[in-house]
């Protein structure tokens, strides 16, 4: 057999395929804020970790469709402020995060409190004031199925903004946000297959 050849669907498994993308997707859309943080391993944690400090960010997230398709959810967050932030929903219909799942389009501006589209409602439960913010759509499991953010704050409004970010960054994040999809996806099959188990 040759090197090409090895790459290629093998025969034996092309009956299982419909039967694997089902369990695939219906295992990706049961992840939620309760499961997910467990369901990341240590290589996406850190991961984002990275990620985010490179950034320079002070805080990052990720957000994931809840079942219902009404709302994006935090899944899992990193910060000082992680255990306040995850769980928070915001309405599909609202916010810039909401904008960039539509768009399918990356998002990074400094000076965000600007922006009309600006949701304010996490701001206001951790009376924080959000000056900067990058998020880029995280695709898996074959749909577009969340976000990747982050930000920085300043606690009151006339402190002076801290730095912006820099663009290099938004590039960063698309990245990390791709890759992590990517990781997601194994560990999907991983978990439907055993094959974390050794299988």
């Amino acid at each position: 057999m040759n090197d090409r050849a090895s790459l290629l669907p093998s025969p034996e498994f092309e009956k299982l395929t419909s039967l694997l993308s089902d369990r695939i997707m219906r295992t990706a859309s049961s992840l939620n804020a309760e499961n997910f943080d467990d369901f990341l391993d240590p290589t996406m944690k850190n991961l984002l970790q990275r990620a985010f400090q490179n950034a320079g960010a002070h805080e990052g997230a990720v957000w994931l469709v809840d079942p219902e398709g009404k709302n994006l959810v935090v899944c899992h967050a990193w910060g000082t402020r992680a255990a306040q932030v995850t769980g928070f929903a915001q309405p599909l219909t609202s916010g810039i995060v909401s904008m960039v799942l539509a768009t399918e389009q990356p998002f990074c501006e400094n000076k965000v409190y600007t922006n009309r589209m600006q949701a304010k409602a996490l701001d206001q439960k951790l009376g924080v004031l959000t000056c900067s913010m990058i998020a880029a759509p995280l695709t898996f499991a074959k749909g577009l199925r969340g976000v990747v953010s982050c930000i920085k704050a300043k606690q009151l409004a006339e402190e002076p903004d801290p730095p912006g970010f820099e663009m290099a960054a938004l590039g960063e994040m698309q990245f990390v946000a791709h890759v992590l999809g990517k990781l997601i996806e194994f560990e999907l099959v991983s978990v439907i297959t055993g094959w974390d188990n050794g299988l």
